[in-house]
């Protein structure tokens, strides 16, 4: 975090992954560049996380307002299911040729 107490994001504006955490954090962050050239990177409480599910998944454990998973449990399935097609159809992984 920041002096100012605001987590620090390490995103592009373009990526639709920082877009997830970005909303997640309800726009309340400080944008940084991402030295390690992976996005989303988020700086929070002594740690870097990245991934964007990794990411939303510790918000909604550290800061469980407003709820960002449903707690119904079969829900909450649901949704990691959505967002595992979401990450893995929309942008897949490139191999190197």
């Amino acid at each position: 975090m920041t002096e100012s107490g605001k987590p620090i994001l390490y995103s592009y504006f373009r990526s639709s992954c920082s877009w997830r955490v970005r909303i997640a954090l309800a726009f309340d962050y400080e944008i940084a560049l991402n030295l390690m050239q992976q996005m989303p990177a988020l700086k929070i409480d002594g740690i870097t996380i990245g991934q964007s599910l990794a990411i939303t998944e510790y918000l909604e454990e550290t800061w469980p307002t407003p709820h960002l998973l449903p707690q119904d449990l079969k829900r909450r399935a649901q949704v990691c299911v959505i967002s595992d097609v979401i990450t893995s159809g929309v942008q897949p992984l490139q191999e190197d040729d």
